[in-house]
């Protein structure tokens, strides 16, 4: 149990699975980020952000919270979308 009473044994996770999902959701928001549309600018760099965060903190716990995997589904599917209207 860490300092948050968080137990990461109740869940059970692919490590590398994750770190290689997070990548990747760096690499696609770094695209999105680097179109010439200030909104598409706006969402990539605050994804890209945010994976980075998760990336760290998976890496300094060994694990992602249920919301932090939430999240990054929901990210995934924002970066696809816009990898889509920009195509």
């Amino acid at each position: 149990m860490d300092a948050d009473g968080f137990d990461p044994g109740e869940h059970i996770q692919d490590w590398d699975a994750w770190r290689d999902r997070l990548r990747d959701l760096e690499a696609n928001a770094q695209e999105v980020a680097s179109a010439d549309r200030v909104e598409a600018e706006d969402f990539g760099a605050s994804v890209e952000e945010k994976a980075a965060s998760m990336l760290e903190y998976l890496e300094e716990h060994g694990y992602l919270t249920d919301a932090q995997q939430e999240a990054i589904g929901n990210m995934e599917a924002g970066v696809d979308r816009w990898l889509e209207r920009l195509s």
